[in-house]
């Protein structure tokens, strides 16, 4: 078949994607319940540590969007009028970009894992802390 590499190309992007959004609905739960700890919670200083988090997520966030539309772009690069390129058809800068989002997406993954599990342990000790 002609397009193995641009079809295990597409389907990583598309896999990237699905990821992405799935990570954005993720990140909205922990920012709800950031949130709520606000609403809730009359601690002094409470806000500034929810903040953090909030930040944090924030920039993930937006990091997340921007890859995704680099995702977008390399997807218009194998996939034109509906039909995926031919191997011979890939050249070095496809290849060189989709490492690269590779990459990206790895790095991203990583630090989204990181956020998310700081923002829990944060939640889990602002509830202990209240009850």
């Amino acid at each position: 078949m002609p397009t193995t590499i641009a079809q295990r190309y597409f389907e990583e992007l598309e896999n990237w994607s699905e990821s992405i959004k799935f990570y954005s609905v993720e990140m909205n739960h922990l920012e709800s319940k950031l949130y709520e700890v606000i609403r809730r919670n009359s601690v002094v200083g409470i806000a500034d540590k929810v903040n953090t988090y909030q930040v944090s997520l924030n920039n993930l966030s937006e990091k997340f969007d921007s890859l995704l539309e680099y995702i977008d772009a390399q997807e218009s690069e194998i996939n034109i009028d509906g039909k995926l390129l031919d191997d011979l058809d890939i050249g070095f800068e496809v290849d060189k970009q989709q490492s690269e989002l590779r990459r990206k997406m790895k790095v991203l993954e990583k630090k989204f894992i990181d956020a998310k599990y700081a923002c829990n342990n944060f939640l889990m000790g602002s509830t202990k802390n209240k009850e």
